[in-house]
């Protein structure tokens, strides 16, 4: 037995619709599957990373902030190179 959930979103931005397949087991547990097919997608995380590393070398790629209040920022660039070294290691 199972149902679809569809639910409209005031968010129309670059997101799927909102729906998912319920089904429900004798055990009493759920599943839940999303019955929009799965789109292309990047097979590791360079292949997201490294056009940013050529576009935007300088932009902040993660920043969080220390104690004192003040930024700490790792850019593209570095993280490219952190990323390299710990590969080869």
């Amino acid at each position: 037995m199972g149902e679809t959930l569809d639910t409209e979103s005031p968010v129309e931005a670059a997101f799927a619709p909102q729906a998912v397949d319920i089904s429900y087991r004798a055990d009493g547990s759920m599943v839940l599957r999303s019955p929009i097919p799965l789109g292309e997608y990047h097979r590791h995380c360079c292949e997201f990373f490294l056009p940013w590393v050529a576009e935007a070398p300088e932009r902040t790629f993660l920043g969080q902030r220390g104690p004192d209040d003040a930024w700490r920022r790792v850019n593209y660039r570095d993280a490219w190179a952190r990323i390299r070294a710990i590969a080869q290691a």
